[in-house]
């Protein structure tokens, strides 16, 4: 797949094919959300490095109706993965350096199901309103569907 990835189903099939393509490099574990929707921390480094002497840092999305921060990390991983971003441009960095230095663990999104059930991809104010956008964001009213006071 090339190109942007900020669904949660897209996800999941580029952190399986992850998983099968860089073993050494890459490390994917999850807890599955109330709705069912499995968060991902994805770890990547050069396993065949000690890791106590790496710079460690953790990356993180935490809401819902951000998809830029989840094509961004996804984007990332490929390029320290793969040598070259989803879109097929070569890094620009030394991943096999930043790969051997650190240790590195992206939290690609905390609210996977809020993202899948997003009534849009990505909120710009064409479709939805403000309010409607927050009312949709944090949760409806049940009594008026405007945004919880």
């Amino acid at each position: 797949m090339h190109g942007w990835i900020s669904h949660p189903d897209h996800v999941d099939a580029k952190v399986a094919e992850w998983s099968a393509q860089y073993p050494e490099r890459f490390t994917a574990e999850s807890m599955t959300q109330y709705a069912g929707r499995k968060v991902w921390a994805l770890t990547v480094t050069d396993k065949s490095v000690d890791d106590a002497p790496k710079s460690k840092t953790m990356f993180y999305k935490p809401h819902a109706h951000e998809p830029a921060p989840i094509a961004g990390q996804m984007n990332v991983i490929n390029s320290l993965l793969a040598g070259e971003t989803l879109d097929g441009r070569p890094t620009e960095f030394d991943n096999d350096r930043v790969l051997t230095d650190a240790l590195l663990t992206f939290i690609i999104d905390a609210n996977p199901e809020g993202t899948a059930t997003a009534p849009v991809e990505y909120w710009d104010g064409s479709q939805y309103t403000n309010e409607e956008f927050w009312a949709w964001m944090r949760g409806g009213a049940p009594d008026t569907g405007k945004m919880w006071k």
